[in-house]
């Protein structure tokens, strides 16, 4: 009988140390649960937050697209304009010229009748000349 009754007890001190281990073990699970549920949460927070910075990249992407586009088109009208102006000045550098060689034109030929004037000025004063001698040897003869 003691043989039956050690064999029990053993018997009862296995199933308690199984009910144990298998305490244990569900403890374990659900740890491991928990664990499992917090990475998905983080995993799923890491996704929403790296889908908010991709749509802020794209925003920005495209608000630098927009910038480098019209950065780009005030550069061609700021080139346009430098052309305008360059040619615009090219006129204004030859009507200079122009204006410059009609100015020397007028001064010789103010200079010319200046010098037809004082000689007509110079032919005026010998004709006087000649006429009061004329006149002079009139009165005299």
């Amino acid at each position: 009988m003691d043989a039956d009754a050690d064999t029990l007890r053993n018997a009862v001190r296995a199933e308690r140390g199984l009910m144990a281990e298998k305490a244990a073990l569900k403890t374990r699970l659900d740890l491991a649960m928990r664990e499992a549920a917090l990475s998905r949460q983080a995993a799923t927070d890491a996704d929403a937050a790296l889908e908010h910075h991709a749509a802020e990249a794209l925003a920005e992407k495209e608000r630098l697209l927009k910038a480098l586009e019209a950065a780009r088109a005030e550069s061609k009208q700021t080139e346009e304009k430098r052309a305008s102006t360059a040619t615009v000045a090219a006129v204004v550098e030859r009507q200079l010229v122009d204006t410059n060689e009609e100015k020397r034109r007028l001064e010789a030929a103010a200079a010319e009748r200046e010098a037809e004037l004082r000689q007509l000025r110079d032919q005026a004063a010998e004709a006087e000349g000649a006429k009061r001698q004329a006149a002079d040897a009139d009165l005299k003869a």
